[in-house]
């Protein structure tokens, strides 16, 4: 593992400037806008590398509207969701996993789920908040998403808040809707 000068890895450099970015955002709308209308100024204002020539695109969740962003590449998709690694006793998150895994097989499938979330998240028997609307966008090669997870009525632990940022589980998606990184 390399050591960045603070002595720790560089992804945990960056996730924990997008932790700052993410915190700074619900505290100060002017900023939030910038980061919505020019987010590689203010992610290289926080620390965050992003590849010069990806295109970034900054989503903002509310209570009302949660975004499931899919990786670029079906591997990647596939490692951070298997079913088989989820815990036994959530269904919610081994529903979502072999949702996942399924769109990284079925072309057909992932858009349908793209153009018709509700629907095919009903019939993986995952549930969804009554009102809330669920968008799903996927990462190209060209343009990369990042999901401003809503400010979170309770304090996030700084673990939650880690997890926003690279977004493994439903739970998180159900405290704050962050699935982008």
């Amino acid at each position: 593992m390399r050591s960045t000068r603070s002595g720790v890895n560089p992804m945990a450099d960056q996730k924990d400037a997008l932790d700052r970015l993410f915190k700074a955002c619900w505290n100060d709308e002017v900023l939030k806008q910038r980061f919505i209308s020019d987010p590689p100024e203010v992610l290289k204002e926080f620390g965050v590398r992003i590849p010069e020539d990806r295109k970034i695109t900054v989503v903002e969740n509310t209570d009302d509207r949660h975004h499931i962003t899919l990786p670029r590449l079906p591997s990647a998709m596939l490692m951070m969701f298997r079913a088989e690694t989820m815990f036994p006793e959530d269904d919610h998150q081994k529903s979502l996993a072999r949702l996942y895994s399924d769109c990284c097989k079925d072309e057909a499938l992932k858009q349908r789920f793209i153009d018709d979330p509700v629907s095919v998240m009903k019939d993986y028997r995952i549930s969804i908040p009554v009102g809330c609307e669920i968008r799903v966008i996927e990462n190209t090669e060209e343009r990369f998403h990042i999901t401003l997870p809503r400010k979170p009525s309770d304090e996030l632990s700084d673990d939650d808040l880690r997890n926003a940022c690279g977004g493994l589980y439903y739970t998180t998606i159900a405290k704050t809707g962050a699935r982008s990184l």
